[in-house]
């Protein structure tokens, strides 16, 4: 029988509390977890109510019409107050920080399969999230500390989410090979969270692989061409975030999962892990 704990989940309070996040929430209640919220602003007082675990999650996902301003916002969160966040932890004797990044810090992986082991494609859009992992890292390399990061696919069913992938999925993809990319959704990736709380500290991927031919709705409507690049570059979901180029994400990611659900036997609901079409 798992231990409870208690766990602080952290968030921006620039922004609402996310969908994962709400979820997470519930999910950790339910497995009977004392569980304290946290909305934070870098270098003001923060509180973790002693807790044995700090959950770091990401903010509100910028919205479709969002400026540069937005996504600076976006950035900073995991280019410099998931550090200072790190410290914020140690010194409140925090024992694990679980941390949200993204599956979609990986490089073009063609057909193979990507695990944790794969490269990483550190660009001008990916590497704010680079930043996060390595200060989590850092955090548990010396002292009895642990970190887990779940490198997480894109939300189909986040309600900050959605908007882009129905913008990509409504405009011809120019790209002419199939294309791989992750997908998870929200129950699924909060579940992921709760295990994390136990799981060996490591790096894990969280989401499974969909290809345009074979991708279950909503996967087809929504993500089917979420890889592929839009004819408008501003409508490309999660561009970079600078003014004089784009750095699309239009490259195949097939997610592979398999070591997260052997360890802990998470599974996605919407999609087996082994079906990769």
């Amino acid at each position: 029988m798992r231990v409870a704990k208690r766990v602080a989940v952290v968030r921006s309070s620039r922004t609402p509390p996310t969908a994962l996040g709400v979820a997470v929430c519930e999910q950790l209640r339910a497995a009977g977890h004392h569980v304290t919220e946290v909305a934070v602003t870098a270098g003001d007082s923060v509180d973790l109510c002693e807790s044995d675990v700090a959950i770091l999650l990401s903010p509100e996902h910028p919205s479709l019409h969002s400026h540069h301003g937005g996504w600076r916002e976006w950035d900073r969160w995991h280019a410099t107050t998931v550090p200072w966040l790190t410290s914020v932890a140690r010194a409140a004797h925090t024992r694990r920080l679980v941390l949200q990044s993204s599956a979609l810090v990986y490089a073009d992986s063609a057909s193979t399969a990507v695990d944790e082991r794969s490269p990483v494609g550190v660009t001008r859009a990916t590497e704010p999230w680079c930043a996060a992992e390595t200060a989590v890292n850092r955090f548990a390399a010396s002292g009895p500390r642990s970190a887990v990061v779940l490198r997480v696919a894109p939300l189909v069913d986040d309600p900050a989410v959605t908007p882009w992938l129905a913008a990509a999925a409504a405009r011809p993809g120019t790209c002419p090979q199939v294309r791989w990319h992750p997908m998870a959704h929200i129950a699924e990736a909060a579940d992921a969270f709760v295990r994390a709380v136990h799981v060996s500290p490591a790096v894990y991927n969280v989401g499974c692989s969909q290809s345009g031919p074979h991708a279950i709705e909503p996967g087809r409507s929504l993500a089917g061409r979420f890889f592929a690049l839009p004819p408008v570059g501003q409508l490309l979901p999660w561009r970079a975030r600078v003014d004089d180029r784009l750095e699309p994400f239009c490259r195949s990611i097939r997610l592979d999962a398999q070591r997260f659900a052997g360890i802990t036997g998470w599974a996605p609901r919407s999609v087996s892990i082994s079906n990769r079409g």
